[in-house]
């Protein structure tokens, strides 16, 4: 029941910021600047979205590997996409995380390992966005005078670090994991203790991938968001929004994703908009402009969760076939 009441409470939010939003902005002039979008730039986006989640599957191939998680790198690429699917119709975008922790924890029902594995590729994900975003806000000469935006990314950043030193702290972790294998902690159920436990254990482990390992990682995540920074600009482009750059495009692309973390929303619909139309008022960009990018975008994610979607819908039917 409650979850109902959430989500109906986050379709009523979405709803109103885009009462707000298209009450102030006529949609025709925001149709009308997605109609001028060049095609050409679009292809490039979508060919290059499908290569970004290419190099995430592999980062999380990576991961889920070496928690003994036995799911192929196709397998991880598909379960990515089929919770991009269920992240359009669920609040809030950690929800697709929990679709695909459901997905791969179901493999080789290894719920603590998959739980950390989701987690540590969402922090380097987010850690890395944050770093490039941070360092594209200090070039840039317009942004830089929004100091607000800095300290949000400087305190995202700052958290970051704190939690890489205390996930990736091998006696920290061994140290936890000891603990609650031998203490009862008073108010704390035992199974809950336990599924802890696991999941610090599981955690440890990150610890001891090897020198070839994290520098896959690394590169590959340095691949998958040097490929969405450019698509975002291509989607820049698109629109001839000619008062941004790349520089420009670093940092917003960046403020851009900490805001829909915030799950008031469905899939970021009316944060975005509203985020956008806020940041870009310094860059003199059109208010019917700003919202046609932040369509293009939820557009992208579109793209994306019909495959999955469409991925889903086989295994249902084939699943089906076999029971029959």
């Amino acid at each position: 029941m409650k979850k109902i009441i959430l989500l109906i409470i986050k379709i009523l939010i979405t709803g109103s910021i885009l009462w707000v939003i298209f009450s102030r902005i006529p949609i025709k002039n925001v149709f009308s600047t997605l109609s001028s979008a060049k095609p050409y730039f679009i292809l490039c986006v979508v060919l290059l979205t499908l290569i970004e989640r290419f190099f995430e599957g592999i980062q999380m191939h990576i991961l889920t590997k070496h928690q003994g998680i036995t799911l192929s790198l196709m397998s991880v690429i598909e379960v990515g996409l089929v919770a991009t699917f269920y992240g359009l119709f669920l609040p809030g975008y950690l929800a697709g995380g929990v679709i695909r922790w459901y997905k791969i924890s179901a493999h080789d029902k290894k719920p603590a390992e998959a739980f950390a594995a989701i987690i540590f590729n969402r922090f380097i994900i987010t850690s890395l966005i944050v770093i490039i975003g941070l360092n594209f806000f200090v070039l840039d000469s317009v942004g830089v005078q929004q100091h607000y935006f800095g300290v949000i990314l400087l305190i995202v950043f700052i958290a970051c670090i704190l939690v890489y030193c205390v996930i990736l702290n091998s006696s920290l972790m061994n140290f936890v994991a000891s603990y609650l294998s031998r203490e009862n902690i008073a108010f704390v159920p035992h199974f809950i203790q336990k599924n802890i436990q696991k999941v610090v254990n599981s955690f440890a482990r990150f610890c001891d991938l090897s020198l070839k390992e994290r520098a896959t990682i690394i590169i590959c995540a340095l691949l998958s968001q040097a490929l969405g920074l450019f698509a975002f600009y291509l989607l820049v482009l698109s629109l001839s929004i000619t008062s941004l750059n790349i520089i420009n495009v670093g940092w917003i692309r960046t403020l851009i994703f900490l805001i829909t973390l915030v799950p008031i929303s469905l899939s970021g619909v009316g944060l975005r908009e509203g985020g956008l139309l806020i940041i870009l008022q310094p860059y003199h960009v059109e208010s019917s402009a700003c919202v046609a990018l932040s369509l293009l975008i939820f557009l992208q994610l579109l793209f994306l969760g019909i495959i999955g979607g469409i991925l889903e819908a086989r295994n249902m039917i084939f699943k089906s076939k076999y029971k029959s």
